[in-house]
């Protein structure tokens, strides 16, 4: 037995410490080294120590200071003080029980501010999700598949670093999808490679030459959006709700033309607005040419029980393509026009400077056209309407022979 005088001799400064802080570990050390280790570590943590958020190659780190975390190392101090008690003499004597575990400092910080930091890295990680394809080829549909998409969820997130901060305060606290995964939800695009995987019908397809010039802008519109599903019941606008084909240049006008071909034979696809054009328009038939100017639109309704898709495509001869795709079912007639020659009026004037009964024609005139369509479904015609483009009267002068100098005479 060691007499307990000679345990109180022993200066305070030099008894061994025994406690682990914070995964460091002190035991050994006096009082004097394990305050040093201790509060050279928790500096360092506080003065380089940050929150690290890796995304796809792309780190950003946010200091603590950031969020204004502060160590209570006088509180770890009063601990390394009570370690002493961890000392094999004391026990021997009954001064202490013998405890040697670990303590976990207290830390504070701005909780405020780490909400803000959190939620501004919503978007450093957000990933957008990614549809599903439909290609047209060889006359058939296939469908490319989705991608999912990520999101950092802030209130998980918020909670995880937290914890991390009070029971295990280390150098850094990585956030990222590989170590991390929990604290991110997955984001289903709108289709799914199974969604549309019942879309396996081609009803109608208009393709013609991109004009010279507009090819590019065709190509980028199309690698944005290329196909529109239109639900059971849902009304279309051309302008409002495909407005990327619709701000096409010089090539919108027959998109939306080609667009009102396509859909025609169906049914159960009503046309419910539609402004035609006051002329025949080059490049388009005439009686399915659709304006855009002012008011000017194309609306039409998916009346029937399943979804269609509109596909927008071009190939490698820079030919746009127009398909109405779905799922079987779909009821197609064939349109037919009817189209009449509409001869110009003829309007005669007195010319005085011509010798008397010769002609001259003054405006040529231009013929007019009436083009009546006709949907022709299970063996019944019926015709849908009939576009009718003014003629242009002509204007011919006819000689009278009297000379102006008579007239004033």
């Amino acid at each position: 037995m060691v007499p307990t005088a000679v345990l109180l001799s022993l200066p305070p400064s030099e008894m061994q410490v025994y406690l682990d802080i914070a995964g460091i570990s002190v035991s050994g050390a006096d009082i004097s080294e394990a305050k040093d280790i201790l509060e050279r570590h928790f500096r360092e943590i506080i003065e380089k120590g940050g929150l690290i958020f890796e995304s796809d190659g792309k780190q950003e780190k946010i200091p603590y200071t950031g969020f204004e975390l502060q160590i209570d190392i006088q509180g770890l101090f009063e601990q390394v003080e009570k370690g002493r008690f961890g000392n094999r003499y004391f026990q021997m004597i009954g001064k202490t029980d013998g405890y040697t575990g670990g303590y976990i400092p207290e830390v504070y910080y701005n909780e405020a501010k780490l909400k803000s930091i959190v939620m501004e890295m919503e978007d450093f990680f957000y990933q957008q999700p990614v549809n599903a394809g439909i290609t047209l080829s060889d006359g058939s549909l296939s469908v490319y598949e989705h991608q999912n998409g990520f999101k950092l969820d802030a209130s998980k997130t918020l909670e995880y670093i937290k914890e991390k901060i009070t029971t295990d305060t280390s150098k850094e606290i990585i956030i990222s999808k590989d170590t991390t995964p929990g604290l991110f939800n997955v984001i289903e695009p709108e289709y799914t490679a199974d969604e549309l995987a019942g879309f396996t019908q081609i009803y109608a397809v208009e393709r013609g030459k991109l004009p010279e010039g507009t090819a590019e802008n065709f190509k980028e519109a199309a690698s944005h959006t290329d196909y529109y599903i239109i639900g059971s019941g849902r009304t279309i606008s051309f302008k409002e709700d495909m407005p990327i084909f619709a701000g096409l240049k010089d090539l919108n006008t027959i998109l939306a033309s080609a667009l009102y071909k396509a859909i025609l034979p169906f049914e159960d696809i009503k046309v419910t607005w539609r402004k035609p054009s006051a002329q025949p328009i080059s490049g388009i038939e005439a009686g399915f040419e659709v304006s855009l100017e002012d008011e000017g639109d194309l609306k039409f309704l998916n009346d029937s029980a399943d979804e269609i898709a509109i596909v927008f495509q071009v190939n490698e001869n820079n030919e746009w393509i127009i398909a109405v795709a779905g799922k079987p079912g779909l009821k197609a007639g064939e349109i037919k026009t009817e189209k009449t020659r509409i001869t110009p009026p003829v309007i005669y004037s007195q010319d005085n400077t011509l010798p008397e009964k010769e002609q001259k024609v003054v405006e040529p005139g231009k013929d007019g056209l009436s083009v009546k369509v006709y949907r022709v479904l299970n063996g019944d015609s019926v015709m849908l309407y009939e576009d009718v483009y003014p003629p242009v009267e002509r204007v011919i002068s006819i000689g009278s022979g009297v000379k102006k100098a008579d007239i004033i005479k």
